[in-house]
């Protein structure tokens, strides 16, 4: 590639390994590998790399918009669309956002898993909290992991909160909110409260219920959910016209 003139080229995000950090080679070279195989409209793409002695630095398309997590901690709630493909991909860490369009990122911890549930033995990585009991319980990771992670985001996105307090399995202060209609306006988040109906939130409310079930066999699918999701979104463009017209 040759060098832009200023303010002509393309921007970049370049992250480089800490040599003290809690990722390492092995973490770096499995995510060349995973986003060098992948192209996806909802996945951060991956412009280069270089490793030279004891440098690791991996290049990626910059995302202007910034993280999900900065969106929903520091003042924005923003809507978080996630893809089901014909392979599995597992613990998959942070979604930065391009033009308001969830991309995901951070592959160091991924793993190329079975498309059919079937369980893979692993050593425990990850971020607590958003890690599915079981899996802490017992090592085995498969496709309804990540769907209870992708719920713990989605109860973040309802609440505007770190779904995650101490050491306690993520969600549980949530639950009794989620679970009582009469109760559930305490969680919405302040700046969601005017732009959402109850009954819309309580199908959302449903949704995260059962992603985040402690039982991983009563957790839908990714294509369920997004199926609902789907769904749930057409219902809220229908019901802000009829109110327009009214």
């Amino acid at each position: 590639m040759k060098a832009a003139k200023p303010n002509a080229g393309l921007a970049i995000a370049v992250k480089k390994l800490r040599k003290r950090g809690t990722q390492g080679h092995d973490e770096w070279l499995n995510e060349t590998r995973i986003l060098g195989r992948l192209n996806h409209p909802h996945l951060v793409e991956l412009i280069g790399y270089c490793s030279k002695d004891k440098h690791r630095i991996l290049v990626y398309e910059y995302m202007t918009k910034g993280s999900l997590e900065a969106h929903l901690f520091k003042g924005k709630a923003q809507n978080c669309k996630h893809h089901a493909s014909n392979f599995g991909i597992c613990c998959s860490d942070r979604t930065n956002i391009e033009n308001f369009n969830a991309k995901l990122s951070d592959f160091g911890l991924a793993k190329f898993g079975p498309i059919d549930n079937t369980p893979l033995s692993t050593r425990i990585l990850g971020t607590r909290g958003y890690i599915a009991p079981e899996y802490i319980a017992t090592g085995h990771l498969t496709l309804k992991t990540d769907v209870y992670s992708f719920g713990v985001v989605l109860l973040e996105i309802l609440s505007g909160i770190q779904a995650v307090k101490s050491n306690e399995v993520a969600g549980m202060w949530a639950r009794p909110y989620l679970c009582n209609k009469l109760e559930l306006h305490h969680l919405i988040d302040k700046k969601l409260r005017k732009s959402i109906r109850m009954e819309e939130a309580q199908e959302f409310a449903e949704i995260v219920l059962k992603c985040i079930s402690l039982n991983p066999k009563s957790r839908p699918t990714m294509t369920e959910i997004v199926a609902d999701l789907e769904k749930l979104r057409l219902n809220m463009c229908s019901g802000n016209r009829n109110s327009r017209k009214r």
